[in-house]
């Protein structure tokens, strides 16, 4: 049976961010590793990078409640604020899809004058991204050599074991009870990434609502074909 042609919206889900919400792995150990040394950091910057649906988010949410509150920035709003103050009243700052900044000078330079400022009150600054700084593309010189000086943190792919447990809290997050077998049906079958893992649920959770079905492997198989023709970005 090919996907229902029209889905009705689905809710959103109840994505957790709480400490036993995250999902140690291997391909996380070394950012497990690195929170846990908080606040003995030596680096002004650090670099978070990874595939996307990796952790980097809920990791730089952990820092944030270990600092006592970091205040976040998306990068455009880097350009509107007042580096020197954000230094004196919030030292610990993160910035999520840092790489945004890149190609734009005004991102760029608000970017460096905020390490700058960061760095004169032995405050830190958390950039999260896919890539690392070297990748960005960064036209401004010295802020590309500050960046390079970062401490860089690789979030990996995950394996079968991570696979299967990220599937279970995904369909929890959306309230979706599914089975052991339907889970073991799903792993050796799918694109082994976080990006598919989030897909498969998105999709089924939409499949079922279309069909007023509860989670089964003939979704689960119409599910995993239709991600499967689809072009390749």
């Amino acid at each position: 049976m090919a996907l229902s042609r029209q889905l009705p919206l689905a809710l959103p889900a109840r994505t957790s961010y709480a400490p036993e919400a995250f999902l140690e792995a291997a391909c996380n150990r070394d950012a497990v590793e690195w929170l846990s040394q908080w606040p003995k950091w030596h680096a002004i910057a650090t670099c978070l990078y990874g595939p996307p649906q990796s952790g980097k988010t809920h990791l730089a949410r952990l820092w944030s409640s270990r600092v006592g509150d970091a205040y976040a920035f998306t990068p455009a709003a880097l350009p509107d604020v007042d580096p020197e103050q954000i230094a004196r009243d919030f030292p610990f700052v993160a910035v999520d899809g840092a790489s945004a900044v890149a190609g734009r000078p005004e991102r760029e330079r608000a970017l460096f004058h905020l390490y700058n400022s960061l760095r004169a009150v032995d405050g830190r600054l958390l950039l999260a991204d896919r890539d690392p700084p070297t990748r960005w593309g960064l036209g401004l010189p010295d802020l590309l050599s500050r960046l390079t000086t970062a401490y860089m943190v690789r979030l990996k792919e995950p394996d079968d074991a991570l696979l299967a447990a990220i599937l279970r809290k995904l369909f929890s997050d959306r309230q979706i009870e599914v089975e052991d077998d339907l889970i073991g049906y799903l792993v050796p079958r799918m694109t082994r990434t976080f990006a598919a893992a989030q897909a498969i649920v998105d999709r089924m959770d939409a499949e079922m609502l279309a069909r007023k079905a509860r989670a089964s492997r003939p979704i689960a198989r119409d599910v995993l074909a239709a991600l499967e023709a689809e072009p390749r970005g």
